[in-house]
């Protein structure tokens, strides 16, 4: 059964709650209003603000795919991008350590950051009381590439990547789909993390991407692009390179073939199970596998939605609503400026037989 008041309601569990939201806008305005001024000191070191040409959002926040953490009591990152103006034309890089060491110093100089900045292979990350984090990601621009940039590496170099450019491309994937691309994203990554699953969010995104599908409610737009995915999946007995829809960079780079192998089957087998559910007749019957799939935020009653109903809120967007809702994260995230939008099975379930693939081996 498609289940669609259920879908609304578990899209309402996984999503961010108002406060944190809130709390994050607040974390993302201070900082950029401190980017933004940070001039250069006396000894001649510049300043961010010297050397900053765009200050923008990358990953699940722009993209309207974050999902709550699964355990409360976990921390959960926001990615800010810095585009800074450390090179120009003909001249060598300087390395990423040394980049990063002074972002942080800079950052230190904020007595609201001080002592609450650790430095990364790739950001300087700010923690907030164990609550979130900003990752702050320097970069530089690439000449003649558009909105390419290059990032630090883990060796102290610096690797191309298009965070804009994603973002266009996951948005195309969605166009025309009501936000269910995206809803279809946060279901997978609820799954994902309930199951312990090794996947990052960008290369499951990029898959899903790749893969998404059509449906008239979020049970058939799910089930068919997990089913198109799976296909795939099922053709591959090594890892595969998951590129970059600009850049071309292989994202899954980092991901093991052991990791790939139970990323595969347990995708296969949370595909059958959900194929199962949409087709079961027996409404009972039907929740039960969706939960075995999503466990206990999937809801197992149907939610009251008589007009005074906590729910009414949850309701599935139409595609316009999804491009407010998007424009208004962006806008309590990263304030009005252009600069800023150039932007875990559920208890009693049982383990179920599931098919083999029967087109493995097929090109």
């Amino acid at each position: 059964m498609k289940c669609e008041k259920r879908f609304r309601k578990f899209h309402h569990n996984i999503s961010l709650k108002q406060s944190r939201v809130d709390r994050i806008a607040s974390a993302v305005s201070a900082l950029r209003k401190f980017v933004s001024e940070d001039s250069s000191d006396d000894d001649g070191e510049p300043g961010i603000a010297d050397v900053l040409n765009d200050f923008f959002l990358q990953g699940s926040y722009a993209m309207g795919t974050a999902v709550r953490p699964a355990n409360e009591d976990e921390e959960y990152d926001v990615d800010v991008m810095l585009a800074l103006a450390l090179a120009t034309d003909g001249e060598d890089l300087p390395s990423g350590e040394q980049v990063l060491l002074w972002l942080q110093r800079r950052l230190e100089g904020n007595p609201d950051y001080e002592g609450k900045t650790s430095v990364g292979h790739r950001c300087v990350r700010i923690d907030f009381a164990g609550e979130f984090h900003l990752d702050v990601v320097a970069a530089i621009p690439k000449k003649g590439k558009g909105t390419s940039l290059w990032i630090p590496d883990a060796d102290g170099g610096w690797q191309e990547t298009d965070p804009k450019g994603l973002m266009r491309w996951f948005a195309d994937c969605g166009s025309g789909r009501d936000g269910k691309l995206e809803r279809t994203v946060m279901y997978l990554k609820w799954w994902r993390s309930i199951h312990d699953i090794e996947i990052k969010s960008v290369v499951l995104t990029a898959l899903l991407g790749d893969h998404a599908h059509q449906g008239k409610s979020d049970a058939e737009a799910l089930v068919a692009t997990m089913e198109s995915l799976d296909r795939w999946l099922g053709r591959r007995d090594d890892k595969p390179r998951v590129n970059h829809p600009t850049v071309g960079c292989d994202m899954a780079e980092n991901w093991t073939q052991d990791e790939y192998e139970e990323f595969r089957d347990e995708f296969h087998e949370a595909t059958v199970i959900s194929r199962d559910a949409l087709d079961e007749e027996d409404e009972e019957e039907s929740v039960a596998l969706w939960r075995e799939v999503f466990g206990e935020q999937f809801p197992k009653h149907v939610p009251r939605e008589d007009g005074k109903s906590r729910d009414k809120k949850a309701a599935i967007p139409t595609e316009a609503d999804v491009d407010d809702l998007r424009t208004a994260l962006k806008q309590d995230l990263v304030g009005a400026s252009a600069s800023a939008g150039s932007v875990y099975v559920a208890s009693g379930s049982r383990r179920r037989a599931v098919p083999t693939r029967p087109w493995r081996g097929d090109a």
